[in-house]
């Protein structure tokens, strides 16, 4: 393996440094990398949560959480949607996730 040295800098030829735009480009890979990650998370949970709906044989299944708000799982052939319903009589979708994780759309 070859042996990297560091170039020495011949005087006035020296990079121009910006700390302030340094700090915002580290900041910036720091949320990048956070958003990557999980990414990354969301999808193994999707994962696991379609394996369990086909070991189950289920298409839909619904449920409450520890706060009382309905939530619905369907599976379509080809993805699979999350529903969280506000406990409202209206019928509307407060949110709904695609398992490609785009957001609320017709299908």
């Amino acid at each position: 393996m070859a042996r990297t040295r560091k170039q020495r800098e011949i005087p006035g030829t020296e990079r121009p440094t910006h700390p302030e735009l340094d700090e915002a480009a580290l900041e910036y890979a720091a949320a990048r990398d956070a958003r990557i990650s999980a990414g990354v998370t969301e999808k193994k949970k999707l994962d696991v949560l379609a394996d369990t709906l086909g070991r189950l044989k289920l298409t839909k299944y619904e449920f409450l959480d520890e706060d009382g708000r309905p939530f619905e799982v369907t599976a379509t052939p080809t993805k699979i949607k999350i529903k969280v319903k506000e406990i409202k009589n209206d019928g509307a979708d407060e949110g709904e996730v695609d398992a490609d994780g785009g957001g609320s759309g017709d299908d």
